[in-house]
């Protein structure tokens, strides 16, 4: 759990997110849709990373400025195994992180790879 808070606090891991972003082979899909999903799109589009969905369980719309939403289960069903970028309505500090650290490891601690582990901590 060290490992994630000492990532929170190092705002220069952004930029070296991105480039190993452009770097896989795998498909991004952006969980959320919000207000937030725009900036995130915006970014990843500004550095030549093109997303393939943005992921929302549940929705009542099927796409977002042109891109798919999709369910987990029809991301999992169509793609496999993607990237998520995770994007927040928010700009969060470390202090309100460090509150709810319990939640927020529990969500790193299931991304399996390390380049998502990255993407959650860089946004």
């Amino acid at each position: 759990m060290m490992d994630f808070y000492s990532q929170i606090v190092s705002p220069e891991l952004q930029n070296d997110v991105l480039k190993e972003m452009k770097k896989e082979k795998l498909p991004l899909v952006i969980w959320g849709g919000g207000s937030m999903s725009y900036s995130v799109r915006k970014i990843l589009k500004h550095n030549g990373i093109m997303a393939i969905a943005c992921w929302i369980d549940n929705a009542d719309i099927l796409e977002l400025d042109g891109m798919p939403v999709l369910s987990i289960k029809e991301i999992r069903e169509k793609y496999g195994t993607v990237n998520v970028c995770y994007e927040q309505w928010k700009h969060l500090t470390y202090e309100f992180v460090y509150t709810h650290r319990k939640e927020y490891y529990a969500t790193y601690d299931c991304l399996e790879d390390r380049l998502s582990q990255e993407c959650m901590v860089a946004f």
